[in-house]
């Protein structure tokens, strides 16, 4: 009966830590103070770094409705490219303790094109050996604010990230060189142990449930 019982307490715990998180959200600030650090840190990460796009630089978009969207500020930068392979991107990394992975769900946010802007969106993460694309999705482009959009994890395993850093890239492509504002930058998903950190949990819950059953 012991012997289940801390079995189970294994498999409560993983479930637990396998449940959906947001593991860092970029919200930009507020209006007289705004800033590309992350709004919300996962508590297993060691860090995350800040918002940034990869050519030229970016601006805050204060403007609620346009450049600033409905939560005020967002940022925004011109200029993008037709050539999906052009390579400018919007940028973020976080950093995982030691024995631990991150499994992705999604990456999601807010948007505002321009008429000129990007027909076309992709995620990339790097995985610490191959950039893979997490998913593309074609958008909006008509100066508006337009609801979340979300790039589901498919086909991605679990990512344990170079020296336990993960990197986000965002690209946009098949534009004119017009506008991409971009707010409330969400990655879901869940930190779990690696299967040696598990593994140790489960042999000291066993040496705790045995020394309990000598000491009766």
């Amino acid at each position: 009966m012991r012997r289940l019982l801390a079995v189970l307490v294994v498999l409560g715990f993983t479930a637990g830590m396998a449940s959906a998180d947001i593991i860092v959200q970029y919200t930009f600030g507020e209006i007289g103070a705004m800033t590309n650090t992350p709004a919300v840190v996962h508590d297993d990460l060691l860090s995350a770094s800040s918002f940034e796009v990869s050519a030229g630089s970016f601006s805050y978009g204060t403007a609620t409705g346009t450049t600033g969207g409905p939560d005020a500020p967002a940022i925004w930068t011109g200029g993008w490219s037709e050539d999906e392979n052009m390579g400018q991107y919007w940028g973020f990394s976080v950093t995982l303790q030691e024995n631990w992975i991150l499994d992705v769900d999604s990456v999601s946010w807010t948007y505002r094109m321009t008429t000129a802007g990007p027909q076309q969106v992709r995620v990339d993460v790097w995985d610490g050996e191959d950039w893979l694309t997490l998913g593309t999705s074609a958008v909006i482009r008509d100066a508006s604010w337009q609801p979340t959009l979300t790039i589901d994890n498919n086909p991605l395993a679990s990512l344990t990230g170079t020296d336990g850093t993960v990197d986000f890239r965002l690209y946009g492509y098949e534009s004119g060189g017009g506008n991409w504002a971009i707010d409330n930058v969400t990655v879901e998903g869940s930190m779990i142990p690696e299967p040696g950190t598990m593994a140790m949990l489960g042999l000291g819950i066993g040496a705790l449930a045995l020394l309990r059953r000598r000491m009766k």
